[in-house]
């Protein structure tokens, strides 16, 4: 026993370390570990490895706001609290904006373990049918986020320029998927928001509030939980596309909302990609392929010991979420804040160098440029997940 919750100590560790460090993701350490898995199973068990993978992902869901709120480097499931994290943040509610986050993500992940049962027999009822009508089921989500924006004509152009950027980036076989998503997403929601950020010349951020609210905000964190399986089910939608529409049918407005639902739907999602390998015999995710491949078929005892990691991840890893950006808040708050977008903007830059090289730097910047028109436009940033769904409705639909 002990040894399994050292190796959910060690997971919730790197967890934080690939949430902090923009371009890092939980899918790097698993293919290490998989490269390596003759000199770690001399070392761990199959258990320890797999209660490290799902600590270490359920870590990262809660830790990635940090930079995506203070920093403007997001990646796919974060990329769209960038914007009204950092209008929080420039209102002195950083720290709010991360505490709403982790308020959705935790009281999601109770929601999800609770209705378990219920999820486990609507997704393993429906999936099948699902398969069959996903090209369908995405034009109409796309559909639906052009008809909310209040600016249709210029979604319609965000649209199509963002799925003609995603389809021939993911086409091109030049980078791995992975890398093509650091350089678009870097693109599309950092490099972007920090350049029209550079144009304000704010030298200081406000002076923050630290005070905890007390506001639960259960029914943004049971919509969330509820989303995820749509997630889980339909391939290409981001967890921001889905709270768009869910926001609009709902009539939810409030950035603190907004927060506490992409917190939720984050960790939701995190955790159902994970126990799909249960559900429905299909990994979700690079890190339930990876556990995947150490288990095989999914047993009861599996579960319980996935759940279990899960529970002690959240607990830990929504603390220490709290306590690092209060003391990245006080760093950054002593820092001259342009000075500190232009450092991020010039890091992300080499982030995105070093890992995807000169092709990625041409995407990084188209994307960049995408980013920067949804601004002039006043359209919906969310939008640009398109570079995804356009690809996946040309690949499912029938020739």
């Amino acid at each position: 026993m002990l040894d399994i919750v050292l190796s959910i100590l060690l997971g919730i560790l790197l967890g934080t370390f690939t949430g902090l460090i923009p371009g890092i993701h939980p899918n790097t350490i698993a293919y290490i570990i998989l490269a390596f898995s003759p000199i770690f199973l001399n070392v761990f068990s199959f258990e320890q490895i797999v209660s490290l993978a799902v600590s270490m992902a359920i870590t990262h869901s809660f830790t990635s706001f940090i930079p995506s709120i203070f920093l403007s480097a997001p990646e796919e499931s974060t990329s769209l609290s960038v914007l009204p994290g950092h209008r929080m943040l420039m209102r002195g509610e950083g720290f709010e904006a991360i505490r709403l986050s982790v308020v959705g993500g935790v009281n999601s992940s109770f929601f999800i373990i609770i209705l378990l049962p219920i999820l486990a027999y609507i997704i393993e009822s429906v999936y099948e049918y699902v398969k069959i009508v996903i090209p369908y089921l995405l034009i109409v989500i796309l559909i639906l986020l052009i008809y909310f924006d209040k600016n249709k004509l210029g979604a319609i152009i965000i649209v199509i320029y963002s799925g003609i950027l995603g389809y021939f980036s993911l086409n091109s076989y030049i980078l791995k998927s992975d890398q093509v998503f650091l350089s678009m997403f870097t693109g599309m929601f950092a490099l972007s928001t920090i350049i029209m950020s550079l144009k304000s010349k704010i030298n200081k951020i406000p002076k923050q509030d630290y005070k905890f609210k007390r506001e639960e905000y259960y029914k943004e964190s049971f919509l969330s939980s509820i989303s995820s399986l749509f997630l889980s089910l339909i391939p290409a939608i981001s967890p921001s596309q889905i709270i768009t529409i869910v926001q609009s049918l709902f009539k939810i407005r409030s950035e603190k909302s907004y927060m506490v639902m992409i917190g939720g739907i984050t960790t939701a999602d995190a955790m159902i990609s994970i126990l799909a390998l249960f559900l429905i015999g299909n990994p979700r995710s690079g890190i339930s392929i990876f556990i995947e491949r150490f288990l095989g078929e999914i047993s009861f005892n599996d579960l319980l010991l996935i759940l279990g990691s899960m529970l002690i991840s959240i607990a830990i890893s929504s603390i220490i979420t709290i306590e690092i950006s209060r003391i990245f808040l006080k760093i950054i708050e002593k820092l001259n804040y342009f000075y500190l977008n232009i450092s991020i903007f010039i890091f992300l830059i080499l982030i995105i160098f070093i890992f995807t090289g000169y092709y990625g730097m041409l995407i990084a910047i188209t994307s960049s440029s995408l980013g920067i028109l949804c601004y002039l436009l006043n359209v919906q940033k969310s939008l640009m997940i398109s570079c995804l769904i356009i690809p996946t409705i040309i690949y499912y639909l029938p020739v």
